[in-house]
């Protein structure tokens, strides 16, 4: 269609219309476009992305249905929202991958049933830019993955909105500030309640009417009275479910509202006819309750919806908005979103700290029970890392920034929770696909019924029960089924302290067959201390020892330098140079110090990566870290470390729930098998590298064991990673956040018992949702389509079987002790 036939005359001025939407093109705008081989213009951006789209996909069909009918602009002005690509925006909601993408988190507003979920889904997925898009019906956030340097996030809210949807930047600190959608739907709700009660005053006389008899103007009186009562609950009550239709057919998408608005429009028009034909019965009674039953549904998925929100922004302490930067013209209020690496802030005592960062000064005592659960306050000094979010109990203190407030584990940590309810799994996408399938099923039933009941009974009863098949037919039910027991598992596993990443996990969470631990710093507490030195190690190599320890996160080498500088506190004011140092997992450090004018080559670790040439002592307990120095064996240290507190019933309390219990550990024999033996763990390996552990789990899994896998993070990466399910205690390395499945964020082995509890009580309520949702379809179709149901019933049994579903998840909460 050429631009010059898209001319129209408005008001007396020549004006162009937009080739997708028809609506007028703004004066002086110049956005065109190829379409049938022809140059055609558009009113925004927005219009000429989703065109190209509909092009693309070969959905060209659109713009048969579409007419000559103009389309509403996504906005009052028809123009893309550019606010949305604002630097406050990208800075606020918008976080950068490893891979080098943009993700960014969304309220969809108006989504009804799974396959709403499916088209949008479908539309994001489909444009240029996006890589990846997931929605969680339960919550309504949309997580979407996408490249910035080829689609701008207010284009893809334009998509999204010119489908018939509306986004809402969405992150877990703002979860609460809105739940205008509840409101809307609830003023929907009272306006059709108001219809449906009046309205039944006016249909009883009808009823009795029916039966004994009424005069022809007081039947007619009543059915106007009736028009009058359902037309704005058709129109009004019923719009979003229009609009949420009129969608779904130009993207030649069934979804739930195809059924619902085609059922009760049947039933709207048909009385219609009636009243103007004084033919028949009208069912305008039946539009009121409809509504009104599906509203009072809706309304109740959206306010759980709007709950679940709320409390996982909740989870979490949140940040500072304004923090105090020390710079060199004194101290400077800012915004705590604009921190960067490298600053230095002052936090007074009562305050929150707003990013990650090392201790400047000397002495500092916090309250870490936002992330511990403890509230007993933990005392730092000099050099320590201190995490965002902990309180500054006594005195003012200074850190130096190491990341972002975007960055920091606290919000790295919200960002684990946001995933895990977005993250789809596969039951959940399976009973996507069943239902955007199923409509078209019930479609066709529905004209199967029309034709038997026109043919096998009157015009009156075949428009009674399809419109009873299409309302009862509606799988809200099973959209519903999944995502709202992974929601409730989540927040009650994070309300432990237990971060669930993946809710594939469910699976193998609540049917495992062997559980693995590591021993140092997972079974024990990871404090060693240093309860024996050899002889002979002299002060050069001792400061060499604490140079090479100092960067480490491995607990032994942590206790290893604490030791050092305990002892000696002048190594802190030394400034040798460190010109290499490299951490080998499951070996030891090694590190390249210039001292003196002289290079140094330090092994710092396992024996056979120390001391190669040399057997290992077999006296004594503990474990051992020895050190070379030019590869010239300079002597070890041996180091004590103590057992968890508790860890002795929680291992007896898995072993009732797991058959296969075993310590895994790269350290001596002597003390794992003294730890195996006081735990009662009858299968226990030692002296195993990542690889040979890595190996075992292997092994394992070949014969098909479910395996749980339980590290410090730090040697262990692969098995966790290997293993069906990965588990870390603690939040002190990035491993602990990125390569582990779950995270036990208070270090407290009792959450692991939790987190099988929860994950066997989800699993039974997920398999009871989808028998829920699946026999109240096949039993209530057929009886619909056999003419046993009228639809103001079948209304009733949709809205109470997705209110079942809702119910049995929220059981989750009384089944939590069990």
């Amino acid at each position: 269609m050429p631009v010059t036939e898209l001319k129209s005359a408005v008001s007396g001025v020549e004006s162009i219309n937009c080739f997708h939407c028809l609506n007028p093109v703004p004066p002086n705008l110049f956005i065109t476009g190829i379409a049938n081989n022809q140059e055609v213009q558009y009113c925004c951006n927005g219009c000429k992305l989703v065109s190209e789209l509909i092009r693309e996909t070969g959905s060209n069909y659109f713009y048969e249905l579409r007419g000559t009918s103009e389309l509403e602009p996504v906005d009052k002005t028809g123009e893309i929202q550019t606010e949305y690509d604002s630097p406050d925006t990208y800075l606020d909601y918008v976080i950068e991958n490893k891979a080098g993408h943009s993700e960014v988190n969304f309220t969809v507003l108006n989504i009804h049933c799974s396959a709403c979920v499916w088209l949008i889904e479908k539309i994001l997925k489909e444009q240029k830019g996006v890589i990846n898009a997931r929605i969680n019906f339960a919550t309504g956030i949309a997580h979407i993955e996408y490249n910035k340097d080829l689609v701008r996030l207010s284009e893809i809210v334009h998509s999204v909105g010119t489908i018939g949807y509306r986004l809402k930047l969405y992150s877990s600190e703002n979860a609460e500030k809105s739940d205008r959608s509840s409101r809307d739907l609830f003023y929907r709700m009272v306006v059709a309640g108001f219809c449906f009660g009046n309205i039944m005053l006016f249909s009883s006389s009808l009823y009795a009417g029916f039966f004994s008899g009424i005069e022809l103007s007081y039947k007619k009186l009543l059915h106007y009275v009736s028009w009058t009562l359902a037309t704005p609950a058709y129109f009004y009550s019923g719009f979003p479910f229009l609009r949420g239709a009129l969608s779904g057919l130009k993207n030649k998408a069934l979804t739930m509202d195809v059924l619902l608005v085609l059922g009760i429009s049947i039933a709207y028009f048909y009385s219609i006819y009636v009243t103007l034909s004084d033919i028949g019965e009208v069912y305008f009674d039946s539009v009121c309750t409809i509504y009104f039953f599906v509203l009072i549904g809706k309304y109740f998925e959206s306010a759980v919806r709007s709950s679940a929100q709320k409390r996982v922004g909740s989870l979490l302490g949140n940040l500072p908005e304004e923090s105090i930067l020390i710079s060199e013209s004194g101290e400077i209020p800012i915004s705590s979103r604009k921190i960067e690496k490298g600053d230095r802030i002052k936090i007074k005592p009562g305050n929150r700290v707003p990013v990650d960062g090392l201790l400047e000064s000397e002495f500092a005592t916090l309250d870490e029970s936002f992330l511990t659960g403890e509230s007993v306050p933990v005392n730092y000094s000099k050099g320590a890392k201190i995490f965002a979010g902990s309180v500054c109990i006594v005195n003012p203190i200074t850190l130096c920034a190491i990341a972002s407030s975007k960055n920091s584990t606290l919000s790295r940590l919200k960002q684990v929770i946001d995933d895990s309810v977005s993250i789809k799994p596969n039951a959940e996408r399976v009973t996507d696909r069943i239902a955007a399938y199923f409509i078209g099923t019930v479609l066709f039933f529905a004209v199967s019924t029309f034709i038997y009941w026109s043919v096998n009974g009157s015009t009156d009863k075949a428009v009674l029960n399809v419109i009873a098949v299409l309302i009862v037919a509606c799988p809200c039910a099973l959209g519903l089924a999944v995502p709202t027991a992974l929601v409730i598992n989540t927040i009650l596993c994070s309300r432990e302290g237990i971060l669930i990443k993946n809710p594939d996990l469910i699976e193998p969470m609540s049917k495992p067959d062997t559980i693995i631990f590591d021993k140092t710093g997972t079974l024990t507490s990871g404090i060693l201390s240093v309860n024996f030195e050899s002889p002979g190690i002299n002060l050069r190599t001792k400061l060499f020892a604490y140079l090479t320890a100092k960067d480490s996160t491995h607990p032994a080498a942590r206790s290893l330098y604490s030791e050092l500088l305990a002892n000696y506190p002048e190594f802190r004011e030394c400034d040798p140079e460190i010109i290499q140092s490299e951490e080998i997992p499951g070996q030891g450090i090694f590190s390249r110090i210039e001292y003196a004018g002289e290079s140094f080559e330090v092994k710092l670790g396992r024996n056979s990566f120390a001391n190669p040439d040399m057997a290992e002592p077999d006296q004594g307990e503990g474990s051992r870290i020895y050190i070379s120095v030019n590869d010239i064996f300079s002597g070890y240290w041996s180091l004590r470390d103590t057992l968890r507190p508790g860890t002795a019933g929680i291992i007896k309390q898995l072993s009732s729930l797991v058959p296969n219990v075993i310590l895994l550990s790269g350290d001596r024999e002597e003390p794992v098998r003294s730890i195996a033996g006081s735990l009662g763990i009858r299968d226990f390996f030692f002296n195993k590298t990542p690889e040979e552990k890595l190996n075992l789990v292997t092994d394992l899994q070949g014969k098909r064991r479910n395996i749980i896998m339980i590290g410090d993070g730090f040697n262990d990466s692969a098995c966790l990673a290997a293993s069906n399910v990965g588990i870390t205690l603690g939040i002190a390395s990035d491993t602990s956040i990125d390569k582990s499945d779950i995270i036990l964020v208070r270090n407290n082995l009792s959450g692991i018992v939790t987190a099988i509890k929860n994950s066997k009580s989800t699993a039974k309520v997920i398999r009871q949702n989808i028998l829920i949702s699946f026999l109240y379809n096949s039993i209530m179709l057929p009886l619909a389509a056999a003419g046993f149901m009228i639809p103001v019933i079948c209304a009733g049994l949709m809205t109470l079987s997705s209110i079942s579903v809702l119910l049995n998840s929220f059981s989750l909460y009384l089944r939590k002790n069990k």
